[in-house]
């Protein structure tokens, strides 16, 4: 049996080292908030290089709004990890 977390991270190909943390409804203002975040130790590659084993030294929140032809507005928050071996962006 799947728990609304793990029903959504399959339905959207989430994999670790992300995770869907929290999944929230909002009955009264027709909601629907996502929160996903990466595991402590996570190690990423650099979307820019491809570079391999990039660790995180800070994160930075993310909010976009979709609406998907759903009757309701969605939200998805995420963390972007940063790295002093990127770009200047530093973003992974």
């Amino acid at each position: 049996m799947f728990n609304n977390e793990s029903l959504f991270a399959l339905a959207l190909q989430i994999k670790e080292p992300l995770y869907v943390k929290q999944i929230e409804f909002q009955q009264e203002q027709g909601e629907l908030h996502m929160y996903i975040d990466f595991r402590t130790g996570a190690r990423f590659r650099c979307a820019l290089c491809g570079k391999e084993g990039l660790t995180v030294h800070d994160t930075t929140d993310n909010k976009e709004g979709h609406t998907a032809n759903l009757p309701s507005t969605n939200e998805l928050e995420d963390r972007k990890g940063i790295s002093n071996e990127t770009d200047a962006s530093g973003y992974l």
